[in-house]
């Protein structure tokens, strides 16, 4: 062999084959698991293939430059360097396998490609992995992943003994050079992709189209978006910020103080009840406390995690592109419903059966009003049963008692937010309960033992002498499922909201589209206090307001009526009715305007929650 430029690692090719064949392997996995959820003809599917390739391509590019790098510098390999290079390759071929195992049940979860959730499960690896093992036969998991990578040694070994000649004829500067020219061709493709527009009405298909890494890095990357600089801003739309978005709320009328147990249920879609047609008859209790409360039938989450929900109903924010406020840096003494209530002489707890430090809740919540009750809070004989999550609902609600009446007995007022965990996989819960086994069953165990501890919670509350003046709230922290068949699917985020106080409050519908958001303020204008700040927020009571807030990673959504604006990076947006047909024309812009106007302002977190308005703790 002479010397040349045209250098290219033969192994690198046989490499290639094998990477893009487990990713078409995973990429049928996942668009069998879709199939009813998307456009499946041969165009479609074709197309899905081959987009997913160039994805594939890019990932493999530079998944693989340390191997490149390596064989760019490489001599005559000794057995040191062939050692060296088998464990390298075995290591990446198990950590391949293992990526594969993992997206398919990742999406088995969340309908989707790796992105923020995936990112937050390497960071919380107790509770990822105890649920990994709760909810999944793990020694047959690794069984297959280390089977799968068990012969790559030797065919490593086999593609080396062809390589030696091969390296040894090549000059130092010919590798350089293909090295240069192979991440240059990484970098092209993720500017050819970042700048092509979607290729699929379809967004499962879309997110089939991926390849798990690229967005996973993605979402890494653009965590923390500038807004005005990737969003559409009222100056982009020749419009400028109105006057009347931020207000206080006004008391419907002075009361003696209520207490306040507001539960944020995990996963609880309005999908699951009957009363929104569920026929499974699996939230009798929750059924029941929605007739006889003042209850909300449109209310939409704003996100599609816990951490979203805590964001509306404590802050009344919109979500913001990219990461919760909840996990976001100086997110100290925010105007919310923990000072609100806290300056009005309340005990104010977060409890929460898991350990607090997940998803950064103890700081957040800590920081601005409440006092922390979690896992490490329980002693032993308050716990009948755990898993990965935490306790069981029964278990956190006993606690909730436990600590109203504490603060009653010292002749105070309290307000507390509890938790839920329990209708999260791998659904286990004490036995015995209810007519559904733990894990067979699967989520609908999980809703079902969710509303047995609900109405246990309210059974045992009524024997305590504060039940009388204490309003229950029941709003679920996000749903189940989030993917639908357009881009951001509103309907997919509606979730119920019950105000349970019979003693001071008649039952009502409420059936005005209102979001997550109006909760605090309505909650603080029902009870009758003045609130010391402003907020997105209405009195869903009295305002007509008939709007939501959307999100899902970068995308954020605001619903009016039949219309849906999508707020994307790079300044981009779409506008469609509930059933994916476009806007006239002459609805786009009004109603770009009033959306871009609550994110952008509520993208002024920082100045707007940290203003003179914030009330610092009672020295």
């Amino acid at each position: 062999m002479t010397n040349s430029y045209f250098y290219f690692p033969s192994s690198l090719k046989r490499f290639f084959s094998g990477f893009l064949l487990l990713e078409i392997v995973i990429r049928t996995i996942l668009l069998a698991q879709a199939w009813s959820d998307i456009p499946h003809g041969a165009l479609d599917i074709t197309k899905m293939y081959t987009v997913g390739a160039l994805f594939d391509t890019i990932v493999f590019i530079f998944l693989f430059s340390p191997f490149v790098l390596w064989k760019t510098f490489q001599q005559y390999p000794g057995k040191a360097s062939r050692i060296f290079g088998q464990t390298l390759f075995f290591t990446l071929a198990i950590a391949l396998f293992f990526k594969a195992f993992s997206e398919v049940l990742f999406w088995d979860e969340f309908q989707a490609r790796f992105n923020f959730i995936a990112i937050d499960y390497l960071i919380y690896t107790h509770e990822v992995s105890q649920n990994v093992r709760e909810s999944y036969n793990l020694p047959l998991l690794l069984s297959l992943i280390g089977f799968c990578g068990i012969g790559t040694p030797y065919l490593f070994y086999r593609l080396q003994k062809n390589e030696i000649a091969e390296i040894s004829h090549q000059k130092i500067s010919s590798r350089l050079l293909f090295f240069v020219l192979y991440l240059g061709t990484g970098f092209l493709g993720i500017k050819i992709c970042e700048q092509t527009p979607p290729l699929f009405p379809s967004p499962m298909a879309q997110e089939i189209s991926q390849n798990g890494l690229y967005t996973m890095a993605k979402a890494a990357i653009e965590n923390g978006l500038e807004y005005e600089r990737f969003y559409l801003t009222t100056k982009d739309l020749g419009a400028s910020l109105p006057e009347n978005l931020l207000a206080p709320t006004a008391p419907h009328q002075k009361r003696k103080p209520l207490n306040v147990i507001l539960v944020l249920m995990e996963s609880m879609s309005a999908s699951f009840m009957h009363t929104f047609g569920n026929t499974e008859n699996i939230t009798p209790n929750l059924d029941r406390l929605f007739k006889e409360s003042i209850s909300f039938s449109n209310m939409y989450a704003t996100g599609t995690r816990t951490v979203r929900g805590i964001e509306a109903v404590i802050l009344s924010s919109p979500p913001l592109p990219g990461q919760s406020i909840v996990k976001r840096p100086n997110n100290e003494n925010l105007q919310g419903l923990g000072w609100e209530f806290k300056n009005q002489g309340y005990v104010t707890q977060f409890i929460y059966g898991g350990y607090s430090y997940f998803d950064n809740m103890k700081h957040f919540f800590g920081e601005n009003g409440f006092e922390i009750i979690d896992r490490s809070h329980f002693n032993s004989h308050e716990i009948t049963f755990e898993n990965a999550w935490g306790l069981c609902d029964e278990d956190l609600f006993d606690k909730v008692i436990h600590q109203a009446t504490e603060a009653y007995e010292k002749k105070s007022p309290f307000m507390m937010i509890a938790l839920t965990t329990s209708n999260h996989r791998p659904y286990t819960y004490p036995e015995g309960k209810i007519d559904l086994l733990p894990k067979i069953s699967h989520r609908s165990g999980g809703v079902k033992y969710s509303d047995y501890a609900v109405g246990q919670l309210i059974e045992k509350a009524k024997s305590k002498e504060w039940f009388k003046d204490t309003i229950f709230v029941f709003v679920a922290d996000h749903t189940a499922g989030t993917v639908g068949k357009i881009e951001i699917d509103p309907t997919k985020y509606h979730i119920p909201a019950i105000l349970y106080c019979p003693h001071h409050f008649k039952p009502q519908v409420i059936k005005q589209a209102v979001s997550q958001i109006d909760l605090p303020t309505t909650l603080l204008s029902l009870i009758g206090i003045k609130s010391q700040g402003k907020y997105l927020g209405r009195d869903a009571l009295h305002a007509k307001i008939e709007r939501a807030f959307i999100s899902n990673n970068q995308k954020v959504g605001y619903v009016e009526g039949d219309k849906v604006a999508i707020l994307k990076p790079a300044k981009s947006q779409t506008t469609y009715h509930l059933d994916g047909k476009p806007l006239d024309q002459k609805d786009v812009n009004p109603l770009l305007k009033k959306s871009v106007s609550f994110y952008e302002t509520a993208s002024k977190w920082k100045e707007l929650y940290k203003k003179s308005n914030v009330n610092q703790p009672p020295k």
